[in-house]
């Protein structure tokens, strides 16, 4: 048994499980098997989890996942559907507080849509903050902050974004640069 101290979150079996407190102290959120890995983002407070879920429609035009948060210390919590869909990346804002009226937190995303071949999508290369609403799954204050584009050499595969300390900006990091 290991003391733990905030909230740890992990991916099993394509659910999404937390520990608190202790190691045997650990909890499934999900229950649906669905969870396909490209967002898994705890909040700075551990209260909330971002994720995305395989989409249930296929075919062109077809979104390559959804995205739902979900509060950590609720036992039985639902998640909540955001209104975003396709997104390849997405984090937090450090050190914020999640509220339920939306208005504590900021979340950055990057967005793709499905095409054909390998690697089975293709990333808009594009930059977007928003504050989730976790009752409603609202987008509050949402703004586009870097447009589409090819993304380089490489650019399918998307661009990565990591917050800065401080919250004030956001770095990038492409396969070519």
């Amino acid at each position: 048994e290991t003391e733990i101290t905030g909230t740890v979150a992990y991916l099993a079996n394509r659910n999404a499980w937390v520990m608190q407190t202790t190691s045997p102290n650990r909890r499934r959120l999900t229950h649906t098997g669905d969870l396909d890995g490209r967002v898994f983002a705890l909040s700075p407070g551990g209260t909330h989890l971002l994720f995305t879920r395989v989409a249930t429609e296929t075919g062109e035009g077809a979104p390559l996942n959804t995205v739902y948060a979900i509060e950590t210390a609720v036992a039985d919590a639902d998640p909540v559907k955001l209104e975003v869909e396709s997104v390849l990346w997405a984090g937090w804002e450090p050190g914020c507080n999640v509220t339920p009226a939306g208005t504590g937190c900021h979340v950055a995303y990057s967005t793709g849509r499905s095409s054909e071949g390998s690697p089975g999508w293709k990333a808009e290369n594009d930059l977007w903050v928003a504050r989730p609403r976790p009752r409603d799954g609202k987008l509050l204050g949402r703004r586009q902050i870097v447009q589409p584009g090819a993304g380089g050499t490489y650019g399918w595969w998307g661009s990565v974004y990591a917050w800065s300390p401080d919250g004030e900006s956001l770095a990038y990091a492409r396969a070519d640069e």
